[in-house]
């Protein structure tokens, strides 16, 4: 820990003659090995250290007062210079001049060239910065208990610096509490997310989805969104990082799937559990980047290191301490009390010329002025996002409310632990199956295995020969588990005959069938040119069955968005036929 000692020593002679000049000593007749010394021990005599903390204002007092608070009595300078005023650096001639010791610019001048302030090089979150110290030695010396100014001198002439030192503000930025009746536009938070989860999950059992980065490629998140309770594609990104944070799914070489034993526990859970569990996965999630779906906001992946952890935690923080929890809270006034009480809490070092983040016009948000377009956004995002999408908020115009699911999760009430329902599919005669949401997890999964999707309203669902083919050729689902599965469903009504048939006709599997289909392939001139576009995920989402080392099927309704892609790469196309 950087001392007294340390900061005299890294002292240049200009800064060390106007810390003399302040502490009343005499360095002309000492000499020059001798100078550092004398001038400690002159700053540790408790007399002199009270004269000197009695003549600071009180902005100087304040900054003081945060160092003190702080973990080493440290902080970056970029934080403490946003409070306190920039460290105006100057050499020896320039200090005789100025005399920044008598005449400080900012209470930060106030301080170091009075000796009560150093600075050191430290490592923080976003590498090496500057850091400003309190002594360890003065932190026991100084009157830190003299809170009153009342002793201040009459004759002020020499602090009577360029800055002013600001009347203390006693009122307190509160967070605006609106009433029920002057909220307008309600959408009131459900747990459809749980719903989804499963929907997605049951996707992922038939099919293994391609990922790139945290979301899904652009045709499977097509294919999913329409079996959605809620058909948005931000929302289903976030719902497959729960998923994989949640160790419910499993990403390896960019394709996503299901974890069995995830499977397992996800069931195992009411639908109550299940909303803690993915509430407690994105809080603590660093798979899902809030900073890089903030709409307007695009980030440089390369450019710095977020932490998403850090700044979720700090806004559930300020959630718990809402005046009353169950109230409707201005978003505006909210965002305004984290920027005034921590606007660094997603910012440790609280450097905010690190990050490299660009808005829609493609210019660069650096600098504290660009707190509300960062910091202000996220924080609006969070609250109409994430947390509304988990089933924790309810949000009207510009207003956000905890729901008992929030406030549970914010930790000022117990869970809810409300019983599931326990409902029936229904299944018609012509095969037609309709789940509504009080219908079992469990049961609508397995559902959605046997049979084909047809819509999420409802969660509609049709048996058909190939659905039920599949689920006993690729699902490894007996005919003897499907019948049962249907009895404990339409019990104590029979099952139709025309489902026994399908079953039956599904389990002997295609004897003397034959298709007959048109298709476009792709044929390369060499395997190494196949082999390439097989390794490349650009490519590899387009790409079919192999019919053998040189060409393979290309997709349905893909070939010319293929074309496209390949002569992009330089590689030419021919079409024949």
């Amino acid at each position: 820990m950087p001392n007294l000692q340390t900061l005299l020593k890294d002292s240049d002679s200009g800064v060390l003659q106007a810390i003399a000049e302040t502490w009343g000593v005499s360095l002309k007749s000492v000499a020059q090995s001798e100078a550092v010394p004398t001038l400690q021990n002159a700053m540790l005599e408790a007399p002199r250290a009270e004269a000197i903390y009695d003549k600071l204002t009180h902005a100087e007092r304040g900054a003081l007062q945060a160092l003190l608070s702080s973990k080493n009595y440290q902080m970056p300078e970029v934080m403490f210079s946003r409070m306190y005023g920039d460290l105006t650096k100057m050499g020896a001639g320039k200090i005789e001049k100025d005399q920044p010791h008598k005449k400080p610019k900012t209470a930060t001048d106030g301080l170091f060239y009075r000796g009560l302030l150093g600075e050191i090089r430290g490592t923080g979150n976003t590498g090496i910065l500057n850091m400003l110290y309190l002594p360890e030695e003065l932190v026991g010396i100084l009157p830190f208990h003299k809170t009153s100014y009342d002793k201040l001198e009459d004759d002020t002439e020499a602090f009577s610096g360029e800055y002013q030192d600001e009347e203390e503000d006693d009122t307190e930025n509160e967070i605006e509490v609106v009433p029920d009746a002057e909220v307008a536009n309600i959408h009131a938070a459900d747990t459809s997310c749980i719903d989804d989860m499963t929907t997605l999950l049951a996707y992922l059992r038939l099919n293994t989805a391609a990922v790139e980065g945290d979301t899904f490629f652009p045709i499977d998140m097509e294919r999913l969104l329409p079996f959605m309770v809620k058909p948005d594609a931000e929302r289903v990104t976030m719902l497959l990082c729960m998923g994989v944070s949640g160790e419910l799914i499993d990403v390896r070489e960019g394709r996503a799937y299901v974890r069995r034993d995830g499977l397992q526990r996800w069931f195992g859970l009411p639908r109550w559990g299940q909303v803690k569990l993915l509430a407690q996965a994105w809080l603590t999630s660093v798979i899902y980047q809030e900073l890089y779906h903030v709409p307007d906001l695009f980030p440089d992946p390369q450019g710095f290191d977020y932490d998403p952890v850090i700044a979720r935690q700090a806004i559930v923080d300020f959630l718990a301490k809402l005046p009353p929890a169950r109230a409707w809270f201005g978003i505006e006034s909210f965002i305004a009390v984290i920027k005034e009480s921590d606007p660094d809490f997603q910012r440790p070092n609280g450097d905010y010329s690190a990050w490299y983040i660009r808005n829609a016009r493609n210019e660069y948000l650096t600098g504290f002025e660009s707190w509300d377009a960062v910091e202000g956004n996220l924080i609006e995002f969070v609250l109409t996002g994430p947390l509304y999408w988990l089933g924790l908020v309810d949000i009207g115009d510009d207003v956000v409310r905890l729901n008992a699911y929030g406030r549970a999760f914010v930790g000022v009430e117990a869970f809810p632990q409300p019983a599931d329902p326990d409902d029936k599919i229904t299944i018609r005669d012509d095969g037609t199956a309709i789940a509504s949401r009080k219908v079992p997890r469990s049961d609508r999964f397995t559902l959605a295995r046997i049979a084909t999707w047809v819509k999420a309203d409802l969660f509609t669902y049709r048996f058909e020969p190939r659905s039920l083919e599949r689920a006993i050729r690729e699902q490894n689902i007996s005919a003897g588990q499907i019948e049962a599965f249907l009895k404990k469903q339409l019990d104590p009504k029979p099952i139709p005959s025309v489902l026994l048939r399908m079953i039956t006709t599904a389990q002997q599997g295609p004897v003397a069938q034959v298709s007959l289909e048109r298709l476009i392939v792709l044929r390369a001139l060499s395997e190494e040119v196949m082999h390439q576009l097989y390794e490349e995920p650009a490519f590899r989402r387009y790409m079919g069955a192999r019919l053998g080392t040189l060409a393979c099927v290309v997709l349905p309704d893909t070939a010319e968005e293929l074309r496209q892609k390949l002569e992009q790469q330089g590689i030419r196309v021919e079409w024949n036929g």
